[in-house]
């Protein structure tokens, strides 16, 4: 089954908490930074406020601000709902938030050391908005894990989680207006930090409850080779064409 597919069984604070969590403070966010400007200024991440004036909380701030409604429901619905939702359902929602945040605050951290050693003028500095960073840290912990523990995933998961990467990637370089610090610094700490943790043997982070044995674990007895159904009260039939000949003298 592909990691994508959720669990009907179980609802979505069970497999997602942390991810539905994400959701709808980001979406609370977005839609009062868009209706007061004020503090979508506040909150957005501008290297010279943190450094100089030491408005530090803009490292975090920034995650739950967008730029406009496209941009939104793309890191919402997509990079949370989807890609971030399946991660928490694999590797559980410790590890998960150790992933999300830590490559967020990470990717926040790039983008000040971008803007300060290498762009220098103040000038050319630009706020930086939205979720991306963490993502993007999610699709770097996805890399690894596909590396590391290729057996939890189908061929088809592997392709894409890497193909999305690849194309992601390109685009952070060719498209204006992009984060390319806050892009390849999360998804570079994703990677670091997914690679920094210990997993168990299994997706979920759930061990297998204690006292029960899986019966399918030796195979299973096909009939048609070895015919022990009903030994105790079996009698002998030399007549295999009729399946229901055993039985006969139940209605003698």
């Amino acid at each position: 089954m592909s990691i994508f597919a959720r669990d009907p069984y179980r609802r979505a604070h069970e497999q997602n908490p942390i991810s539905l969590v994400l959701i709808l403070v980001v979406t609370f966010f977005h839609f009062w930074t868009q209706l007061n400007e004020e503090m979508f200024q506040r909150f957005a991440l501008y290297t010279p406020l943190i450094v100089e004036r030491e408005e530090w909380w803009r490292i975090f701030t920034v995650w739950f601000v967008h730029g406009d409604l496209l941009h939104y429901l793309f890191n919402t619905f997509f990079g949370i709902l989807i890609f971030s939702a399946a991660l928490e359902r694999i590797v559980g929602s410790g590890r998960f938030a150790i992933v999300f945040f830590g490559s967020g605050i990470l990717a926040s951290l790039a983008i000040v050391g971008w803007d300060w050693f290498l762009i220098v003028e103040q000038a050319d500095m630009r706020p930086t908005v939205g979720i991306s960073g963490a993502i993007f840290g999610v699709l770097g912990a996805f890399l690894y894990l596909t590396m590391r523990r290729p057996e939890w995933f189908t061929p088809s998961d592997v392709s894409s989680i890497r193909g999305l990467i690849v194309l992601n990637v390109v685009f952070t370089f060719l498209y204006p207006n992009i984060s390319i610090p806050g892009h390849i610094g999360g998804l570079i700490a994703g990677y670091l930090v997914a690679m920094a943790m210990p997993y168990p043997s299994g997706p979920g982070g759930r061990k297998r409850r204690r006292g029960f044995e899986d019966p399918f674990a030796e195979g299973y007895i096909d009939p048609a080779e070895d015919d022990i159904i009903d030994a105790d009260v079996e009698i002998e039939d030399d007549d295999d064409d009729d399946p229901f000949g055993r039985y006969d003298r139940y209605f003698d």
